[in-house]
């Protein structure tokens, strides 16, 4: 095989067969020699053993191969297992919620267990739903309905869902105007995004502190969703390992629930819908996290006028 070169240097891959029936590679590489008239005064033959780089090459392809078997079988587990958790948690929740609805023949410490059942299968049955997120980003099979929708409206919603873990954590959130121009993307996964980046704002917040959440327009033609928070910060050895899955940046003794993967899950969210995740932090001051999505056109009613299901 004639590998590539010039008129000088000419470079063959040889596959040659030794006197004992084993199969040798190499490379022969032909320099030509010129004189001041260029005319040829001789020829350099050079042949290199190239055995062990074959070997290496394929072996590097088998590691590979296994590798891609190995995260596929992974993922297809994954996603698996989340199904079958959710399908008798869905039946412990249900008959829980039955109980409360009777609660006027339940004693109060009966109740107040049925509240700790409760809580506990909507937090598990969030995390269930994180894991089956994270496997059908990782396998490249996420279904995207992009089309143009209100971001404010789709914030006021995402506000509503974190209102009650606000006031709980006694959490103030200024919330923005309600007059921006409408985006391009997915509304739930959106949805998702905010939910997230909001609820992480809350938990990693201090007590009786303040999130202030403000929507403008940026370069490139993007909207952009700021929040901010007065919390504990983010410290610069850490953000490189922010958006890995699985990686949590608390201290040890930090009780905060999480998985932590819900932020690699709105990165490539984001991605997906053309859109970007990233943030500013101060240790002590607090956090800005901001999403930038597509901002919609006057030309996208038009493109984005029905549901299009769009696979990663």
């Amino acid at each position: 095989v004639l590998l590539p070169g010039d008129s000088t240097n000419r470079v063959f891959a040889l596959q040659l067969r030794h006197a004992s029936g084993k199969t040798l590679f190499a490379h022969l590489s032909l320099s030509m020699i010129r004189r001041a008239d260029d005319a040829i005064a001789g020829m350099v033959f050079n042949v290199v053993d190239t055995e062990l780089e074959q070997v290496a090459q394929r072996e590097l392809q088998i590691f590979r191969d296994e590798a891609t078997r190995a995260n596929s079988a992974k993922s297809a587990f994954m996603s698996r297992m989340s199904h079958e958790l959710r399908t008798p948690l869905n039946a412990v929740l249900g008959f829980a919620q039955l109980l409360q609805i009777d609660n006027e023949n339940l004693k109060p410490k009966q109740n107040e267990g049925i509240n700790h059942i409760l809580a506990g299968g909507d937090h598990l049955l969030r995390l269930i739903e994180d894991v089956l997120d994270f496997s059908r980003i990782d396998s490249g099979h996420t279904p995207l309905n992009l089309q143009r929708f209100s971001l404010v409206q789709e914030m006021q919603t995402a506000l509503s869902m974190v209102s009650l873990l606000a006031e709980k954590n006694r959490i103030t959130i200024h919330s923005p105007a309600a007059d921006s121009a409408d985006v391009i993307g997915d509304p739930h996964r959106s949805r998702q995004i905010l939910v997230n980046l909001l609820s992480n704002a809350i938990k990693y917040n201090k007590p009786g502190g303040t999130i202030a959440v403000s929507i403008s327009t940026v370069p490139d033609l993007m909207t952009r969703i700021c929040i901010k928070d007065s919390g504990r910060g983010i410290h610069p050895s850490d953000r490189a390992r922010l958006f890995e899955p699985f990686e949590r940046v608390v201290e040890p003794h930090c009780r905060i629930e999480g998985t932590g993967i819900g932020l690699s899950i709105c990165k490539k969210l984001a991605g997906l819908m053309g859109g970007s995740i990233d943030f500013d932090s101060e240790v002590g001051i607090g956090s800005t996290f901001w999403f930038d999505i597509p901002t919609a056109s006057a030309t996208d009613c038009e493109s984005f006028a029905g549901d299009a299901t769009t696979p990663a």
